[in-house]
Formats: C-alpha cells, sequence, structure tokens
C-alpha cells in the first residue's frame, strides 16, 4: 500500500458518512477486498482508517479508497477526538509529505425519514474538514435507495439539496443515486479520478501553524462538547432532583442508581475533555518534531551552502594564481626575448664595424 500511496499517479478517495451508510458496502463492491472489515454497526470495528484499492478498467490508475470512522462510534471510550486524531494521523503521516485526496465522497441513506442529530453532527464535521473551497472535489452519494419508492426517495432527494446539504452544493458539491451496484459506484468514483488532487482544509490550517484545538474542525468538536455539557447538566439536575425525592421516599435503591447515573454523566464529560487534550498535545509534538526536522535540513543545506562557497572561492583563488603565473611566465619570455634581440643587434653592429 505504501508503494501505491507514494505513486503520483494513484487516486485517493475517502468514503465518509454515519455509521451504516454504506460505505463499507461500496467499497467492497469496487475493490473484492476481504481484508476490510464491515465497521457499520452498533459495535463498530472501523477505528483506524481502513484503505483498499482497484485498478480503474478506463484509465489503468490505481485507485485507493479509505474507509473513515464516523463522528458516532458506538464503542465505549472512543470519542469524536480520537476519530479526528486518526483522519488527522493519516492525512499527515509521520514520514513522508501530505497527502492530497483526488475525491471525498460522504454517504447518506435516503431511507433515513428526517436527518437527524447524529447526521447532522457528521455533516458539521465534513464541511468542517473539507472546507468550502474544496467541495467542488465532493460527492454526496445517496445510498438504500431500495427501501423507499421512487416518488418517496425523489422527495427526501429534493429536500436534503434544499435543506441538509444546500451550503455543500452551493459551493460545488454535487449530489448523485448509489443503487448499491459496482457499476454505480465505479461511476461515482469515476467522475474524481481526472479532478486535482487537494488538500483538506484541517490540513492547510494546521500548515499554517494552528493548534489542532484551532482548527475549524476542533471548534466544531468544542461545541458538540459544550451542548453535551449543558444536556449533562439539564439531566444531572434532574437526577439531583430524583435523587432528593428517592431520599424522602427513603427509596435506597433509586437513590444509588441515580448516584450511579450522575458519575458515568460526569466521568465521559471528563473523558472527552481529557481525550480532547491528549489528542491537541500529540499534534503540538508531532508539529514540534517535523519544525526540529525541517531545522535540520536548513542548517545543514546551511553547511552544505557554506562549503560550496569556500570551494568555490580557493577554486577562483587557484585560477587566478595560474593566471597570473601565466601572465609573468609570459612577461618573463617577452623581457628574455627583447634581450636577444639587443644582443644579436649588437653582434650585428660589430660585425659591420670590423668590415669597415
Amino acid at each position: 500500500m505504501d508503494s501505491l500511496l507514494a505513486n503520483s499517479k494513484t487516486v485517493l478517495v475517502a468514503i465518509m458518512g454515519a455509521t451504516g451508510v454504506g460505505m463499507f458496502i461500496f467499497i467492497k463492491l469496487l475493490t473484492n477486498d476481504d481484508k476490510i472489515r464491515i465497521g457499520h454497526n452498533q459495535q463498530s470495528e472501523t477505528v483506524d482508517i481502513q484503505a483498499a484499492h482497484y485498478v480503474d478498467g478506463t484509465t489503468g490508475r490505481p485507485v485507493v479508497l479509505l474507509d473513515t470512522p464516523g463522528f458516532d462510534d458506538s464503542r465505549e471510550g472512543v470519542t469524536d477526538s480520537n476519530i479526528l486524531q486518526q483522519i488527522v494521523d493519516w492525512l499527515e503521516p509521520k514520514t513522508g509529505q501530505w497527502r492530497k485526496l483526488n475525491g471525498i465522497i460522504y454517504m447518506h441513506r435516503i431511507s433515513d425519514s428526517r436527518v437527524g442529530g447524529v447526521s447532522r453532527k457528521n455533516i458539521r464535521m465534513f464541511r468542517s474538514l473539507c472546507g468550502d473551497d474544496r467541495l467542488g472535489n465532493v460527492r454526496i452519494a445517496t445510498t438504500n435507495w431500495s427501501r423507499v419508492s421512487e416518488a418517496e426517495g425523489s422527495y427526501r432527494e429534493a429536500d436534503l439539496k434544499r435543506e441538509a446539504f444546500k451550503v455543500l452544493l452551493d459551493s460545488g458539491a454535487q449530489m448523485c443515486r448509489h443503487a448499491n451496484t459496482a457499476e454505480s459506484a465505479r461511476k461515482i468514483v469515476s467522475e474524481l479520478i481526472p479532478l486535482q488532487a487537494v488538500t483538506m482544509q484541517i490540513q492547510k490550517e494546521l500548515h499554517d501553524g494552528k493548534k489542532l484545538s484551532e482548527t475549524t474542525a476542533a471548534a466544531e468538536l468544542e461545541n458538540e462538547t459544550r451542548e453535551m455539557k449543558k444536556k449533562n447538566g439539564r439531566e444531572l439536575e434532574g437526577l439531583r432532583k430524583e435523587m432528593k425525592s428517592a431520599g424522602q421516599a427513603r427509596d435506597r435503591t433509586l437513590r444509588v442508581q441515580r448516584e450511579q447515573e450522575r458519575k458515568s454523566q460526569e466521568a465521559r464529560v471528563a473523558r472527552v475533555e481529557a481525550d480532547r487534550k491528549r489528542v491537541e498535545k500529540t499534534i503540538q509534538e508531532r508539529r514540534q518534531g517535523h519544525e526540529k526536522k525541517m531545522k535540520d535540513e536548513r542548517a545543514k543545506l546551511a553547511r552544505l551552502t557554506e562549503l560550496q562557497t569556500k570551494q568555490r572561492r580557493e577554486m577562483q583563488a587557484q585560477l587566478t594564481a595560474a593566471k597570473d603565473s601565466e601572465t609573468k611566465s609570459r612577461q618573463q619570455a617577452t623581457q628574455k626575448q627583447r634581450n636577444l634581440e639587443r644582443e644579436l643587434a649588437e653582434v650585428k653592429k660589430r660585425i659591420k664595424q670590423l668590415r669597415i
């Protein structure tokens, strides 16, 4: 896979969306790769970004498809910050250059009667990761068309264009239908293959020197955390009132139950906050390591440049000395020639006098 990713002809396409929208099936239809694990159920396995590839039959170019985790992971201890770090880690490998994507496919179930809180959250995170300037490389693929009638699906599709995905579509993204066939999947990806690869907004923000906590994506997560804290606060207040009532009624079982729920809620909030700080620290350490590497490279370049300049000066001095020596030798030869000519003239003069 590393050699494929290093190939300039390789097309990189990320598949994103909420858990259960059909990303695994989409990738399997194209690659027939059994190593890709299904990660879209109540016990989601997709934590690390999974990659599979195939060769496009029309262009002959290798295509790498990335199965990314949704920001709604169902497992205990897996937070949105974990998922954000996984995405950043893949886009910014510890060795090598930042990876650019030729396209991003966001998948959404047309069978959902409404766009719920989880889906809206994933859409907001998707936009914050990509950035509006890069949405021309985005395809919004609706799935599960077999579970709705044509009339109902068309109505929901139009509603999605007017509401949930309007901002993305207005900025250049395009919506398409996925019919759950290999031909349909190939058609969607084929539109992305000729597009120029782009960096995502979060990459640019980190390149510009922002901390992870200062990126648009992190800000979106922070908003989610604040809302969760407010919700938990309201729930905790309700629990306290119930505990008070339980105490008054001397219902020990209910009091213990509510106390456990309160501690669980507080622990969840603390875990999310600690995880956010850990992710930020990891990114900061990685950036410092990258900056140190760049500093060492610049110092090495400066040393090489200085050595090259010194060698150039020495060569110039040697050339100048050689030219001076040549000039001096030429002058000495000229002077010797003149002396010989004078001596010859004197000899001729004496011979002439002797004849007289």
